[in-house]
């Protein structure tokens, strides 16, 4: 039996149970997160097998980025100095994770309202599930960017140690911002456009391409306000630098991430008897 079909027959034992609101919910919290780890789990399974190289098919494309920028900017064009390609990968690798972790989430509660209509879950498990199955994927991409780094000569330090923090963090970020976007996106269609030009935008703005330090020093300072370019810069600094990360700004950006997170999913909450009621 799935742990949907559990919380399902579940629901009512929980909530008639008013003198034991805390284990309650404790329980309920539990069944949540196993909910979202069955359904990640269940539609990598369906990608997988939606195509002829199911898995590798996640392997085989972030490696031919890599093949290709390697081959463009150290074989062809020779620009950028020693270590570029690396410096764009990683930049590339964290960007590509914020990117899809938040524009796949923009539908994702209207594609369930059908399943809100008719199941007690709450709406933020359906971002949440988005979210999740892209961290998967970005597991396997991450793989190999480290196996990249590591046969181009950069050496392994104990700064990365850090990188699960770091990516913690990021993972928060990712959250967060999914998860208001999937609240609001089925009011308001076009905020999904809006945030594709921002994300675009951002792409551009977030030192994916360029060194920040190349910057005037109080252009840094607003440059690193960006939440985007802040973590892929941590990122570099853990592994291309062997520099540990700004402890403290991950630690007021986790803070104020899971803040944002826990508003966005009491909103959603809110307006949860609403979402099955709007027009497709």
């Amino acid at each position: 039996m799935s742990p949907v079909t559990d919380l399902v027959r579940d629901e009512p034992a929980a909530s008639s149970g008013r003198g034991r609101a805390g284990l309650a919910g404790i329980a309920a919290l539990k069944r949540y997160l196993d909910v979202i780890v069955y359904k990640a789990g269940a539609d990598l399974r369906a990608e997988r097998e939606r195509t002829y190289l199911g898995l590798l098919w996640w392997i085989f494309e972030p490696l031919l980025y890599m093949v290709v920028f390697w081959l463009v900017f150290e074989r062809l064009l020779q620009r950028g100095g020693e270590g570029y390609v690396q410096f764009v990968l990683v930049g590339l690798v964290s960007w590509q994770w914020i990117k899809s972790g938040i524009s796949h989430c923009a539908g994702s509660i209207m594609e369930a309202r059908t399943v809100i209509q008719h199941v007690a879950l709450p709406p933020a498990i359906f971002p949440l599930v988005v979210v999740l199955t892209d961290t998967v994927k970005f597991v396997v991409v991450l793989t190999l960017l480290l196996l990249a780094l590591g046969l181009s000569g950069v050496p392994v330090s104990p700064s990365w140690l850090s990188l699960p923090l770091v990516l913690l963090v990021q993972l928060a970020c990712i959250a967060a911002a999914s998860a208001w976007l999937a609240a609001l996106v089925p009011f308001v269609p076009d905020l999904r456009l809006a945030a594709e030009t921002v994300l675009m935008a951002l792409m551009f703005l977030s030192g994916i391409f360029f060194r920040a330090s190349a910057l005037p020093e109080h252009v840094q300072a607003v440059f690193f306000l960006n939440p985007v370019a802040f973590l892929i810069e941590q990122n570099r600094r853990v592994l291309l630098r062997a520099e540990w990360p700004d402890w403290a700004g991950l630690a007021v950006l986790g803070c104020g991430a899971l803040l944002v997170l826990a508003a966005a999913i009491g909103t959603m909450q809110v307006l949860r008897r609403y979402y099955p009621k709007l027009p497709a």
